[in-house]
């Protein structure tokens, strides 16, 4: 299930371009009020697989309306007064009904620092119909995708660039383990046996690091790519990642829409 939400701000407003997290963190605190264990049970659980948790829904970036500015100089944002965000769900049809109520006509707050906080109002919620999906579709990211690797010798994990040899291997292992965490919670059924995976590059992909936590002492950057790519594989799989998020750190990271 994907929503469609238009904010409404004060115009001029200023916001920092590392909102990602802050915005994920609205929107857990939205779905608590309406819900604190459903909140709780996304935040903290999720949908456990061999020690790990996945939260199969994802954030897109903002898209800023008509009238803002961007201030390269300090990383920050001018604002217009309307904005446009998406949320994708991947849940059952007992619960979209739901999801898609909480949000009608809330308002929340992003305040990053050195900036005064900036009060949104939730204008409009409209809940997307599903796209036609068929064994290749076309995508482009609306949040960056996040993927790692471990090495040798390095106690951190690696950031990879979709241009890198693995990362094909990489983004549908942690795609399929995705998905098998759904099926053990009997939101999916088994997939296909056999056929081909593959991912193709179709643009040259832009770094974006984003603070988690910024100014706190538990900051970290984590490191994504946003671009344009093309999957085959089965249609299961293709429209459970569209829904639930690409690569890691959903839902702060991994929205996608078709491509074009």
């Amino acid at each position: 299930m994907r929503l469609h939400l238009t904010l409404q701000n004060r115009p001029g407003s200023r916001l920092s371009l590392n909102y990602n997290y802050e915005v994920s963190s609205a929107v857990y605190k939205i779905l608590s009020l309406a819900d604190p264990a459903f909140s709780a049970w996304l935040h903290d659980v999720g949908y456990p697989l061999e020690g790990r948790k996945f939260k199969l829904f994802t954030i897109s970036n903002l898209r800023f309306g008509e009238g803002f500015r961007i201030n390269r100089q300090d990383g920050t944002v001018t604002l217009g007064g309307r904005q446009y965000l998406s949320l994708s769900f991947f849940v059952n049809e007992a619960v979209e009904k739901f999801v898609a109520g909480v949000f009608r006509e809330q308002c929340f707050g992003i305040g990053t620092k050195d900036l005064p906080a900036i009060d949104f109002q939730i204008q409009s919620v409209e809940v997307e119909p599903p796209p036609t999906f068929g064994p290749t579709m076309r995508f482009r990211t609306m949040s960056p995708i996040v993927m790692s690797r471990y090495e040798e010798g390095n106690r951190y994990e690696q950031y990879m660039s979709p241009e890198e040899p693995g990362y094909e291997r990489q983004f549908f292992d942690n795609l399929l383990n995705k998905y098998e965490s759904a099926r053990l919670a009997g939101l999916v059924g088994a997939l296909p046996e056999g056929g081909e995976m593959k991912f193709r590059l179709l643009s040259q992909p832009h770094k974006r690091g984003v603070l988690i936590k910024a100014g706190t002492g538990a900051m970290t950057k984590v490191i994504g790519y946003e671009f344009e790519f093309e999957l085959a594989g089965p249609v299961e799989l293709l429209r459970f990642g569209y829904e639930a998020g690409m690569g890691l750190d959903n839902p702060v990271f991994g929205c996608v829409g078709v491509g074009r």
